[in-house]
Order: C-alpha cells, then sequence, then structure tokens
C-alpha cells in the first residue's frame, strides 16, 4: 500500500493469464502509486482548479479550466485521464498556467521597482 504496484504491472493469474494495468481510475491511484506518490498525483491533477480560483482569481483562461474540471468529472468512470490525451490536457494547462505565471510576475514586477 506504501509503494504501489506501478503502471504497466501485470499479474500472472492461472485461468486468466497475464493481467496489465494500462491504465487507472482515481481510486486505483493510491494501489498503483501508493500513498505518497498517489497523493502527488492527486493534487497535480487538482492544481489548476485550485489555481484559477483560489489562489490566483485573476487568471484569464478560466474557461479552459471549467472545461478540464468537466473532463475530470467525466474521468470518474471511465480510466480516461491516465491515457496520453489526458495527460496532454494537464500538460497543457499547466503549461498555460506558468506562461500566465511568468506574465504576472513580469507586469507587477515593474511596479515595485524603484530607478
Amino acid at each position: 500500500m506504501l509503494f504501489g504496484k506501478g503502471l504497466g504491472s501485470y499479474e500472472t493469474w492461472s485461468l486468466r493469464g497475464d493481467f496489465y494495468i494500462t491504465e487507472l481510475t482515481f481510486l486505483e491511484v493510491f494501489r498503483n502509486f501508493g500513498l505518497p506518490m498517489g497523493l502527488v498525483m492527486l493534487i497535480l491533477m487538482i492544481y489548476p482548479i485550485l489555481y484559477a480560483f483560489i489562489l490566483r482569481p485573476s487568471y484569464r483562461d478560466k474557461h479552459i479550466i471549467i472545461a478540464y474540471t468537466a473532463y475530470l468529472i467525466m474521468c470518474m468512470t471511465n480510466p480516461l485521464f491516465f491515457s496520453s490525451t489526458g495527460m496532454l490536457i494537464l500538460a497543457i494547462i499547466l503549461a498555460n498556467i506558468s506562461i500566465f505565471n511568468s506574465a504576472f510576475k513580469e507586469s507587477h514586477s515593474s511596479m515595485f521597482q524603484t530607478k
């Protein structure tokens, strides 16, 4: 339970042969990644939502985060999030947040600089 099995691991069953773990649902995150990495994965998944609505309410692309939230809700019953599409969506959103952070810091750092 502490370290999990890992994505792509397999079990050999006498009647069914090898069973590979290729895609996960939210509850299987802890079974496959363990408690520490499972928490990291879940925090990483909800970070864009927390960032846009709590940490930085001035975030301008909230429509993307709303669509991402709908995608996460859809993934509760379907293991789409850990597919390549889900990881691509998460990477795009995190890159967008990083670009917004850079622009936000640049625009606000000029206000506090003295000449």
